[in-house]
């Protein structure tokens, strides 16, 4: 979690560069899992890119259903009628649910964004930092 207030801060980094020496005695507690869960915490506590996803996701859904809904009813209307071809009730029933489930999604979306400037507002982070001051003498 530090690490991503230093990066928000946007002051110049450093690296400090040494040779590790090997353990002594037993054997590290922080393994793999414990990075890896870190790791996806930070992500998700400092990003607001999952909620986001959510909502693209949701329009994405629609628009393809919107797109199957749009086949099946030219089937339904054109293409049965012409060259005997036919789409059976299921698919109409199928596009009909991945419609709905884009529409909860992108409804999900919306929710996200604002949760996303409740967030903000919550971090009670300062409008400005300040690098350098100077004492004003009078």
């Amino acid at each position: 979690m530090t690490r991503s207030l230093i990066d928000w801060l946007g002051f110049k980094r450093d690296y400090i560069y040494y040779e590790e020496k090997p353990r002594r005695y037993g054997k590290a507690s922080y393994d793999l899992l414990k990075r890896f869960t870190l790791a996806f915490n930070t992500f998700i506590v400092t990003s607001l890119v999952p909620l986001r996803i959510a909502g693209l996701l949701g329009l994405l859904i629609s628009s393809l259903s919107l797109i199957g809904g749009f086949v099946v009813v030219l089937n339904k209307y054109v293409l049965e009628t012409q060259w005997g071809l036919s789409i059976t009730g299921s698919a109409s029933v199928g596009v009909f649910n991945l419609f709905l489930t884009g529409l909860m999604l992108t409804s999900l979306g919306l929710i996200a964004l604002y949760i996303e400037f409740i967030h903000i507002e919550t971090l009670n982070r300062p409008l400005y930092v300040i690098k350098n001051s100077t004492k004003k003498t009078s």
